[in-house]
């Protein structure tokens, strides 16, 4: 069993083959490397960034260099990361839906080069992130029709991935899109 006493505790991670990335709330982002399960190594970590707050989820490119990281807090953007070095991980840009100064970016997924984030009260927001330099909101849809922005009600969380290319959302409030 790993236990670090930097981490502490870890939200929520997203893995691909042995590589684990640890959402560890207010502490940041850690990359560690489970090769060896019972001695795992810390590959990298990002622990102060603009926006910094509740480090919630993320999600990692297919081309395994950007990584897109939400911080569960109102008014904080969304952070994209260059990976591609993970004891050297840069900041790309940091993003928003722009609707209000209470906006929460929730679930961050990648499928191809489109960024699809559950944005609580501002609904489904679709970034196209081809040029990592210049990412843009291409689409949105707003599931939420509550006026009260300062909690944590609405788009809960996105699933891009289906086969049929249909986009599933879920509300907490108002049920579940297609």
């Amino acid at each position: 069993l790993f236990r670090s006493s930097q981490i502490q505790y870890v939200h929520d991670c997203f893995a691909k083959n042995d590589t684990v990335y640890c959402h560890a709330a207010q502490r940041g982002l850690f990359v560690m490397d489970f090769s060896d399960i019972l001695n795992p190594v810390l590959r990298g970590s990002v622990t102060q960034y603009p926006y910094q707050g509740y480090n919630h989820s993320g999600w990692l490119h297919k081309n395994g260099v950007m990584y897109a990281q939400a911080d569960e807090t109102h008014g904080y953007k969304l952070k994209v990361f260059d990976v591609s070095n993970l004891s050297d991980i840069n900041l790309i840009d940091t993003i928003s839906s722009g609707v209000s100064p209470y906006s929460i970016p929730h679930n961050p997924v990648f499928r191809d080069d489109y960024l699809y984030v559950s944005y609580y009260h501002d609904g489904l927001y679709i970034f196209n992130a081809s040029d990592p330099q210049n990412i843009y909101v291409t689409g949105f849809y707003d599931t939420c029709t509550l006026p009260d922005t300062n909690n944590y009600r609405g788009c809960w969380g996105v699933y891009p991935l289906l086969p049929s290319g249909k986009v599933l959302c879920s509300d907490m409030q108002n049920g579940f899109y297609v």
